[in-house]
């Protein structure tokens, strides 16, 4: 993804603002249009998009929701250019390194809209050390996290009642939004974090209800941390609360002028036990109408804070990116602000691009895409390459697996001789009404044993009697572990996600994914990607 032109919000003296239009609190459940988690752009009389940071949608022009596959004409980033062009190392401070973080819909296979919002530190190509996700989606009622990606606990499924993949870490209720904002309320919901990746299991995780009746209760050293650490999946009922904040001052930062935005703000985690006060901490999301999800921040109970050294460095620190941050009160214990991001800069794209594709489970058209169903729905075309189901035992990877977890499964694929494109393991995708010309997306997470190689990897149309219709490829290095992810299959290893456009002919019956080793060598394969654009 390339920024051509970087616009972080002059002319503030010289243009207007649009007043958001009324909110329909009454969308239809699977409607596409989703309310405060989609940023807007603005369109002019003529219905053209202005390139332009949406809050200086002139007076003459209007704001919408950006729409399904639409380009951007904006990425919205954190507040503090980037001062370090050295990726920080893990538990290092990132909140000073570039980021962007859109928020922009998509149609899942199944059909269900979801909001897609990367965490973006490397926008030129997905790190797997550094960048993650978060998918939310509106069902029954309720806005909530699907699944969350980051580089510490990798993929992680929130489950809610009866596991159900939405509905457990909420975030407001539909029924309570109103013409100007949202009517206060809380609610405890039953949440249970799956760390599928971790543990090995196949998406979207394993789920059981056993714990969900015990739910209010939090057994000693049990307790779920979102995004660090959930070694049981039971079940916790935490409280969630929500409310309306006019006016609410973002930006300001670096010299930037104030921007005021009418903002939810929704508090996830309470848990009022003595575990939590010790060990516990409350995620602070802020939802605009313009940019979706604008702010973060993390809030950490004073009487936890005082074991925790990486909290009370971060603590220190976090004015310098978000403004704010002092101290808060909430349901009568006080809390220090460790973490926060603001992302309501934002950088003109001239032209208008495409989001950068993005591994979310949700889009990948490959089955058994981590290999954590053995070798199921995967063919060899020849017999020349030896392939081994590992786990792995390196030491980032065993990290908050859970309970009964038995660690990050991937491939292990070596080739002696005829080492070339024929020699490939490859799936094939049954071409559907969906199956449309476009932009496909190929990708793998690799890495080499004994010196670095490459493998090919590609995508066929095929029709009935296997003619090659149109064929797309590419070659993607596979380096030795090194760095600070060395001690991780899935951190050491290349992620290369390369978009190609692909024509389906009426008369095509399968997409033909492959994968083959380019030179003899052994290389890990942890995940397999093919997706497409808007499907």
């Amino acid at each position: 993804m390339k920024l051509a032109s970087r616009t972080i919000w002059s002319l503030f003296a010289l243009l207007f603002l649009c007043a958001p239009g009324a909110v329909n609190a009454q969308q239809a459940q699977d409607s596409t249009v989703l309310p405060y988690l989609v940023q807007e752009v603005c369109v002019d009389p003529s219905g053209a998009v202005l390139r332009i940071d949406p809050y200086f949608c002139p007076k003459n022009s209007t704001l919408r929701p950006l729409l399904i596959g639409e380009p951007l004409p904006y990425h919205k980033h954190n507040q503090v250019e980037p001062h370090n062009p050295v990726a920080p190392h893990e538990g290092d401070d990132k909140d000073s390194d570039f980021e962007l973080h859109d928020s922009y819909p998509v149609r899942a296979l199944n059909g269900k809209v979801l909001s897609i919002d990367p965490f973006d530190f490397e926008p030129d190509r997905f790190s797997a050390r550094l960048d993650g996700y978060d998918v939310y989606r509106i069902d029954d009622g309720w806005t909530s996290v699907e699944e969350t990606r980051d580089s510490g606990g990798f993929g992680i499924t929130w489950f809610g009642g009866g596991c159900k993949p939405y509905n457990g870490w909420v975030f407001y209720p539909m029924a309570d939004l109103t013409a100007t904002g949202i009517k206060t309320g809380e609610t405890r919901m039953p949440i249970s974090g799956v760390y599928w990746e971790k543990n090995g299991e196949h998406w979207l995780g394993e789920c059981s209800t056993a714990s969900e009746a015990t739910a209010d209760k939090v057994a000693p050293g049990e307790l779920c941390h979102p995004g660090a650490s959930c070694p049981s999946k039971d079940f916790e009922k935490p409280l969630t609360t929500w409310e309306f904040i006019p006016n609410y001052p973002f930006a300001g930062i670096g010299g930037n002028p104030v921007k005021r935005l009418d903002t939810i703000r929704s508090i996830h985690g309470f848990i009022d036990s003595p575990e939590f006060l010790a060990h516990g901490d409350l995620e602070v999301f802020y939802f605009t109408k313009l940019y979706g999800s604008t702010r973060w921040e993390d809030w950490m109970p004073v009487s936890a804070l005082k074991a925790n050294p990486l909290a009370r460095r971060t603590a220190e620190q976090v004015s310098k990116y978000c403004h704010g941050t002092d101290d808060v009160e909430y349901r009568g214990v006080k809390f220090v602000v460790t973490f926060c991001r603001d992302w309501s800069a934002v950088s003109v794209a001239d032209p208008p691009e495409m989001a950068a594709p993005w591994p979310v489970p949700d889009l990948n058209l490959l089955q058994n895409y981590h290999f954590d169903q053995g070798l199921a729905n995967w063919k060899q075309t020849t017999n020349g390459l030896q392939l081994n189901l590992k786990i792995s035992t390196e030491a980032k990877d065993k990290k908050y697996v859970q309970h009964g977890g038995a660690g990050i499964r991937y491939l292990e694929l070596t080739c002696a001789t005829n080492c070339m494109p024929s020699n490939a393991i490859y799936q094939l995708v049954p071409v559907t009404a969906k199956t449309t010309s476009g932009r496909y997306t190929l990708g793998a997470r690799v890495r080499a044993h004994d010196h670095a190689g490459a493998l090919r990897l590609a995508v066929a149309v095929l029709d009935r009697n296997g003619k090659v219709l149109d064929e797309k490829s590419f070659t993607e290095t596979a380096p030795l572990p090194s760095g600070p992810g060395a001690d991780s299959v899935v951190l050491s290893g290349n992620f290369a996600l390369n978009p190609l456009m692909l024509t389906i002919d009426p008369q095509a019956s399968v997409l033909q994914f492959s994968i083959s080793p380019a030179n003899a060598g052994t290389f890990d394969i942890v995940d397999i990607w093919l997706m497409k654009d808007t499907y």
